[in-house]
């Protein structure tokens, strides 16, 4: 079993390591053009390594193989839905609505504060996957955080772009981004606590996880694609 401050640590350098990562593109390195050429390849890979080779088999350790199967489809469909319907809500968010805001050509503060909580949610979910793939295994939980970290500094950037397209300020930028990764390492600590006990219960978040990790990795694949169609 690991012990929690190993699982905090690990989780806290995951989100040091995502905004070193984030801080190399706002200094325009170039070590930036590297991780966005090779930073979804990477993460897509060790995605397929740690569903694989380490969550898929500590889930039927612990659930039925048929169970496990559906529980990982109706996840990705669950996620992928999510994620449609927080990118729906964040259009209308990020577009102007007030003669003041059109003026400006910003959104407003409440706006700022709503897609600001929708981050956050999503930051609970990056680490409510996190926390549970550390719960029988140290090794799966390494794996799936490599995965996890390299795929969300290209999420991240390409949120950040986005928030600024709109208007955001800096420090509304930055706000918005420490809060939602901050919220990560809180949840995944919180999450492992809560599992130490309940080993019925963690086969099926466990799938859940899986389903999370697939999701993204498959977006990451769509997204690969469509710009070597562009070329």
């Amino acid at each position: 079993m690991n012990t929690l401050g190993m699982v905090i640590a690990a989780n806290v350098f995951a989100t040091i390591a995502i905004l070193c990562g984030l801080k190399l593109f706002d200094l325009g390195s170039s070590l930036a053009d590297p991780i966005r050429k090779y930073g979804p390849i990477l993460g897509t890979v060790f995605a397929v390594v740690a569903i694989f080779n380490f969550l898929l088999k500590d889930t039927l350790d612990l659930t039925d193989g048929n169970y496990t199967l559906w529980m990982v489809v109706v996840s990705m469909i669950g996620f992928a839905f999510y994620d449609f319907m927080v990118n729906f809500a964040k259009r209308g968010l990020l577009e102007p609505k007030s003669k003041e805001s059109r003026k400006r050509g910003r959104v407003s503060k409440m706006s700022v504060t709503a897609v600001a909580l929708l981050d956050i949610l999503s930051g609970a979910i990056f680490g409510a996957a996190a926390g549970i793939s550390f719960t029988l295994n140290f090794g799966t939980g390494i794996v799936t955080l490599c995965s996890l970290i390299l795929l969300q500094i290209v999420m991240k950037v390409a949120v950040i772009r986005r928030y600024q397209d709109a208007r955001f300020t800096r420090k509304e930028n930055i706000t918005v981004l420490v809060l939602s990764l901050a919220t990560s390492p809180i949840v995944a600590s919180l999450v492992n606590l809560w599992a130490r006990d309940r080993y019925r219960h963690v086969g099926i978040f466990m799938a859940l996880a899986i389903g999370y990790l697939a999701y993204l990795g498959i977006y990451q694949v769509v997204l690969i694609v469509k710009k070597l169609q562009n070329r």
